[in-house]
């Protein structure tokens, strides 16, 4: 989720006698739920994974990741080529949930680039696909957007209800990043409305979350709008070094925008200051940034902010020059604050330069416009939506305490009751429960001793059938051969898939669950080396349902690689007709989560004829397997099950093997 930001900068005028006003630029920040301390690093890994990628709701995964991480570093045209991807691939798979997230992702680039319209075409198409999902995370990422897309064009009413609705789906999500940038985002807008006691309120709330999940990307932009809160108030030496703070905090998280917004707030303290050669440098130093990633707001900003610079020199064509351009740019945009304060510095500068005629034109539209975004019917508006807010939460918070009250006296009454009626056979009873208690503790640490015993000869049988040294060394002989090939790079990705594998498989057999993304992940490397390892002698496909929630669904690990074991040496490996395949499928069932693994192999009893499936190597895959399921059904009242079925053809020949398992679905 992007989300973005103004400091409000308070303007003192006196037209009439002096003819001189300083106006300070309200200016925003993108920024995301979690920081990151090297995004080249997690791009470049995503771009590898993408090369090796097979499933398609994967691809739009990626995709999709890939295009937030570019639109952090501001390569908006890779971000919006990524995402422009993700949101094909997923319509033509019918996958909502990719669809919404594509859409966000692109309005993201948007919003980046000042192009309000088509950021909130996106964020409303995406908002559509969240409430048919009922997906609340993306409901509250869609919300927060649009709430910054009409911040930035000045209707305040209209952000706040999208900035609340935001805060309540996070609440409700207990996304503790999500509220903090919430709380932010509504702190920001009481700022552009001069209120700065509410904004202060929100962004103290906002700042202990972002201590206390530790993100510096949240902290830094609280940082900042702090800074924005004392130069408001004329306190230089806080506003300074806030400002500072928030940039070393930018730079270690290589928040572009962020470091560009920390320049043009040094700047405008320098400016205040009357240190206008400092001042100026930051000012360019910071358009020069903007441009490198064509920020437009941040650009019309700077050539504002130059234009009061050469304005106090005197230099009042420079001055028109750069208001003018910025007027152009803001009026493209329809960036209402942004015109305002253009407007404001054009009847400055022709004032001073003695053009009555122009200096009262300007003038003129400043007001009216000003008029319109700070009118007092809009700031009570907005109050009474925040007061409406506070009330609905504290009245729930009290109908809660209230439901837990009477709990609690209704059980005190029971306990009471039951306290009276057993009060002549307490001793008794005592003494019958301290001998149950005893015998019970006895036995149920000799279960524990020897479950813990069961569950680590599991691990290790578990461990043995999975690292198989024949398949480890054929597949290192299959790398090997690419390499002599001279293919380094197909030998590089083989060679990343087994150490992927190989660490999986470590890690994932110490574990009852793992996510099913992780798990596909696995299969799909295991499969890939089993491939090279039998030089290409069959293909495989791993089909994942796409109202599967691959981010949020557990599973137990490593339950199909015997059978897929099995499935390649002792069906597919003999057959004479054709290319073998094997296929994975995730679905849901029953409210079962279903795995199936089938192959086109020559069959269970043909191959024992071939004297292949020797009695070892089928329990390895029987008997493991229906250990664990009978560990895992000790554990819950759902239970799961294997079933091995012998696939015919029309006429009766074996055609393959299907092994299907069934697991109670497990989330997040």
């Amino acid at each position: 989720m992007v989300f973005r930001f103004f400091i409000n900068f308070k303007y003192y005028m006196n037209f009439i006698s002096k003819y001189s006003l300083l106006c300070f630029l309200l200016f925003s920040f993108s920024s995301i739920k979690c920081s990151v301390l090297n995004f080249n690093r997690k791009i470049d890994s995503l771009e590898r994974v993408l090369k090796t990628q097979m499933l398609d709701t994967q691809r739009v995964i990626i995709l999709n990741k890939l295009s937030f991480q570019y639109v952090r570093i501001a390569a908006y045209e890779k971000a919006l080529n990524n995402g422009k991807k993700a949101f094909e691939l997923s319509s033509k798979l019918l996958y909502k949930k990719g669809q919404a997230k594509s859409l966000i992702n692109i309005g993201n680039v948007f919003l980046a680039k000042s192009e309000y319209e088509n950021a909130k075409k996106n964020y409303l198409s995406a908002l559509v696909f969240a409430k048919q999902l009922g997906n609340i995370s993306i409901l509250s990422d869609c919300n927060n957007n649009l709430g910054e897309v009409f911040r930035s064009c000045g209707d305040y009413e209209k952000s706040l209800f999208y900035y609340i609705e935001s805060l309540k789906e996070a609440e409700i999500l207990r996304d503790k990043p999500g509220i903090a940038i919430a709380l932010n985002n509504i702190g920001l807008l009481y700022d552009n409305l001069g209120n700065s006691n509410k904004a202060i309120e929100s962004y103290k709330k906002s700042i202990d979350i972002s201590k206390e999940i530790k993100d510096n990307y949240i902290y830094a932009v609280n940082l900042l709008n702090i800074a924005g809160v004392y130069f408001g108030d004329g306190n230089m030496v806080e506003a300074i070094k806030y400002y500072q703070q928030a940039l070393v905090l930018d730079k270690e998280i290589n928040n572009k925008e962020g470091i560009g917004h920390c320049l043009i707030g040094i700047g405008s303290v320098y400016h205040k200051l009357n240190k206008l050669t400092e001042a100026k440098n930051y000012y360019l130093q910071c358009l020069k940034e903007a441009n490198s990633y064509d920020n437009k707001n941040m650009v019309c900003s700077c050539m504002i902010n130059l234009g009061l610079v050469y304005e106090k020199n005197n230099e009042f064509d420079n001055a028109i020059e750069y208001e003018n351009k910025a007027l152009i740019l803001a009026l493209s945009l329809g960036l209402k604050p942004e015109i305002r304060n253009c407007y404001l510095s054009l009847t400055r500068s022709y004032s001073k330069k003695s053009d009555s005629k122009k200096a009262l034109q300007y003038f003129d539209a400043y007001v009216d416009l000003n008029d319109s975004l700070y009118s007092n019917g809009s700031s009570k508006q907005v109050a009474e939506m925040q007061a409406k807010y506070e009330s609905e939460k504290k009245q729930k918070e009290n109908e809660v305490l209230e439901q837990k009250n009477q709990l609690l006296y209704q059980q005190g009454k029971i306990q009471d009751l039951k306290i009276e009626q057993g009060r002549y056979f307490i001793f008794g009873l005592l003494l019958l429960s301290v001998l149950i208690i005893g015998i019970a503790f006895l036995l149920i640490r000799q279960n524990k001793v020897n479950a813990l015993h069961a569950k680590i000869e599991m691990e290790q049988k578990l461990l043995r059938s999975q690292m198989n040294p024949h398949f480890i060394f054929n597949a290192m002989v299959g790398i090997q051969n690419y390499i002599y090939k001279e293919e380094p790079e197909v030998a590089a990705n083989y060679l990343s898939s087994i150490v992927y594998l190989m660490r999986s498989i470590i890690d994932n057999s110490t574990k009852e669950s793992v996510l099913l993304e992780k798990e596909i992940s696995t299969l799909h490397h295991y499969l890939t080396l089993q491939k090279v390892r039998f030089q290409d002698k069959f293909n495989f496909l791993i089909d994942v349902n796409p109202n599967i929630d691959t981010e949020n669904i557990f599973i137990p690990p490593m339950m199909a690689q015997p059978f897929i074991e099995n499935a390649i040496v002792h069906g597919i490996m003999q057959k004479t007709d054709g290319q073998g395949l094997i296929s994975v499928k995730f679905t849901i069932r029953h409210h079962h989560l279903s795995l199936e693994i089938e192959d086109n192999g020559i069959g269970r009893e043909k191959a024992k004829e071939f004297g292949r499936m020797e009695k070892e190597h089928l329990s390895i895959a029987t008997n493991i397997t229906q250990e664990r399921l009978t560990i895992l059904n000790r554990k819950s009242k759902n239970k799961s099950s294997v079933v091995i079925l012998d696939l015919k053809n029309e006429s009766g020949q074996p055609k393959g093997t299907r092994v299907t398992f069934l697991f109670p679905l497990s989330k997040m």
